[in-house]
């Protein structure tokens, strides 16, 4: 009988465990913003490989679509021949035919084809691993290029050159961190003889954000601030050779590298006298990928965690590495969506705009804030908070400002309540899109009294009637510059931020008058 009964009590709270149920208080900050994120704020980045794989379902009705409804969109090409051991590889030649050495022209154009569909701007990396004989950069590719792409009028907005440099010193032609400044230089010299070019953002100098303070300080002392118009860096969480697993992607920890990594190169930056913006050139989760599971849904907490961190830092792009055919893409198979191509597409369509605060009093429950991205169906001051749950049982979100309001959310869970599915839900609505018809989000519509976050979710929450005072058109573009500026950390891409903002209140203009 004791027996029993000690066993109908360990049942009884073993039970109540698996019922656990805790809540999370959440706080904005609406009348302030340091930062601002625009609609080209998360983009992709992909090697030559890409370009070149004949595999890459570029005609394929569906990919297109996909593709494109992610626009607008900038994607980073690199041309970077150090898979090659030091070979002499012609990145870009006029045949007719290639081998897997070669980006043709004809290869090209079919890519460039694909980028014009969907709407893409372009960013070009050169490589700058070939050497003249007097140890200047060997530009003949890049000008190859140029002399084609200023013909055909195909307009880059962006530049880059090299890719982590850092590494160099154990493949190929390593070049100091004042060469590369030289190199930066030259790229200048080479654009400007482009009226096409001339005004292209120059971008570098592509290191990782491990070895960015060591690197950072002599490509500084060279003058390299003053070679490019915004710092650009990798980063990932961790390589392949760590053997990270699932669990690396709800750690509170790994997460946190990033915030530190980000801290400290910002501090870097700053040390050295250089006020440029800064963007992720190139990041994902999991360097060199980590099959079955950097392509399944647990990879979405440290992806949109990362969109959180980044516009909490004022970084200007975040470009995820890559687009297809690898296990950290967005698309794999033939056609297949994977998790993070959903996360990423309603981010795009929610998210734009000032940054704002939120805090949250659990630990293991990640919250960020921006203005929604202008659109019909949300109305100017409008505020969206996205959040991850990584604990494995439901919370009850409190949002005390707005406790009497109606609010939206769409939650992500696993499809099979695996972390590691292949596929996603939203509202319980399994993502699978052809790409044939548009891909909907269709929100719960609730009491913001009665906000219920799934166990091992991450999702939006969209407070319609917000009027956030920051997020309305009383705003100026110079009040925002002028709080970026006065933080005394990195400062916003106005280049970038003139024509966001201006269509991001012209439209909001268009809406008062004609609602």
């Amino acid at each position: 009988m004791r027996f029993l009964l000690v066993l109908l009590l360990t049942v009884i709270e073993f039970s109540s465990g698996l019922s656990s149920y805790t809540s999370v208080n959440l706080n904005l900050q609406l009348n302030s913003s340091k930062y601002y994120v625009d609609n080209l704020f998360v983009s992709m980045s992909m090697p030559h490989m890409n370009v070149r794989w004949r595999q890459m379902p570029y005609d394929h009705g569906g990919f297109r679509n996909l593709c494109k409804a992610l626009a607008p969109t900038s994607i980073r090409v690199y041309f970077n021949p150090l898979f090659y051991k030091g070979k002499w590889v012609p990145v870009f030649t006029n045949a007719t035919t290639s081998t897997l050495q070669d980006v043709t022209v004809e290869i090209w154009e079919r890519f460039y084809d694909f980028m014009k569909y969907i709407g893409w701007d372009l960013s070009i990396d050169f490589t700058n691993t070939h050497r003249t004989a007097n140890g200047r950069w060997d530009d003949r590719n890049a000008k190859a290029f140029l002399d084609y792409a200023s013909k055909n009028e195909i307009p880059i907005p962006d530049f880059q050159l090299g890719n982590e440099p850092q590494n160099y010193r154990d493949r190929i032609n390593y070049q100091p961190a004042p060469q590369l400044v030289q190199d930066y230089k030259d790229l200048q010299i080479l654009m400007k003889k482009y009226p096409m070019y001339s005004k292209s953002t120059l971008v570098g100098p592509e290191t990782t954000t491990s070895t960015s303070p060591v690197f950072f300080k002599p490509f500084m002392a060279a003058g390299g601030c003053n070679v490019v118009d915004e710092i650009a860096f990798h980063q990932y969480y961790r390589s392949l050779y760590q053997k990270p697993t699932y669990a690396d992607f709800l750690n509170i920890t790994v997460m946190n590298w990033l915030n530190d990594q980000l801290h400290s190169l910002k501090n870097q930056i700053k040390s050295l006298g250089c006020d440029k913006p800064s963007r992720l050139s190139e990041t994902s989760s999991i360097a060199g990928g980590l099959p079955g599971v950097a392509d399944r849904f647990v990879a979405g907490f440290l992806w949109l965690d990362k969109l959180g961190l980044a516009a909490l830092y004022g970084i200007t792009r975040v470009y995820r590495f890559h687009l297809w055919g690898k296990s950290y893409s967005l698309f794999g198979g033939f056609v297949l969506a994977y998790p993070d191509y959903y996360l990423t597409l309603l981010y795009k369509r929610l998210v734009e705009g000032p940054v704002l605060n939120v805090s949250s009093d659990v630990l293991q429950v990640r919250a960020y804030a921006n203005c929604v991205r202008p659109q019909e169906k949300y109305k100017i001051g409008a505020v969206v908070i996205y959040l991850l749950n990584t604990l494995e049982y439901p919370i009850k979100i409190n949002i005390e400002q707005f406790s009497r309001h109606k609010v939206d959310v769409y939650w992500f869970t696993s499809a099979g309540n695996a972390l590691i599915s292949q596929y996603v839900k939203v509202n319980d609505v399994l993502m699978n899109s052809s790409g044939n018809q548009p891909t909907t989000f269709t929100p719960r519509n609730i009491d913001a009294d009665d906000i219920s976050m799934p166990g091992h979710s991450f999702g939006f929450i969209v407070i319609p009637e917000a009027r956030a005072s920051v997020c309305t058109s009383n705003l100026s573009p110079v009040l925002i510059i002028k709080t970026a500026a006065s933080t005394n950390e990195a400062s916003l891409n106005l280049q970038g931020l003139e024509s966001s903002l201006l269509s991001f209140f012209i439209f909001r203009i268009l809406c008062a008058r004609f609602t």
